[in-house]
């Protein structure tokens, strides 16, 4: 069976033959031995990088072993939650393994989360009606391509306006996506 870390007292009696007749003399010695602690094992790591979905994303840990695996995002703080990022931009993950009573602990080490922007491209919707004197202007209607599905888009602001026969460019104020009622703009890289 294995022995645990730590230090142990140990008592040694022999018996050692000193003479032809068969006379013995016993002796007793006593000390201690020491059984030291190993290093944990770190576990292996892979870095998460993508483009934005809307969705949570986390490094890859596997194995790790003689303790318990924690996770940090200033090297400082520990958790044995996994750290996770959402929108664009980086996270880095310090992990180590924390030893249990027969190892040391381990050097943290590190990768990243990384998430980049997803392209759309914005587009105003074309508007017609038959001539009737009043200026047609569409300020708010358009569409973005490439968006992740629940996310939607509202725009503000257009510039086209025509009132005689004809047809002017339906110049882009802003736009806005949304999931939901959160604004996730910055998530995405918009072109027209």
């Amino acid at each position: 069976k294995g022995l645990a870390a730590g230090s142990f007292n140990i008592s040694l009696n022999a018996s050692v033959i000193s003479d032809k007749e068969g006379n013995k003399n016993a002796k007793t010695a006593s000390g201690s031995i020491t059984v030291a602690k190993v290093s944990a094992t770190n576990p292996t790591l892979t870095a998460y990088k993508g483009v934005y979905d809307g969705a949570s994303h986390t490094i890859g840990v596997s194995g790790g072993t003689g303790g318990t695996i924690e996770y940090s995002t200033d090297n400082r703080t520990w958790t044995t939650t996994k750290p996770t990022r959402t929108d664009v931009g980086t996270t880095t993950v310090y992990v180590r393994v924390t030893g249990d009573s027969n190892h040391e602990t381990r050097s943290a080490r590190r990768e990243n989360i990384e998430m980049w922007k997803r392209p759309t491209t914005r587009k105003p919707e074309r508007t017609s009606r038959a001539y009737n004197g009043s200026a047609l202007t569409n300020t708010t209607e358009g569409s973005c391509t490439n968006l992740v599905s629940g996310h939607s888009a509202t725009f503000s602001g257009h510039k086209g306006t025509i009132t005689n026969v004809g047809s002017v460019a339906n110049t882009f104020g802003s736009v806005a996506i949304k999931s939901g009622t959160t604004d996730v703009s910055k998530n995405y890289s918009i072109t027209t």
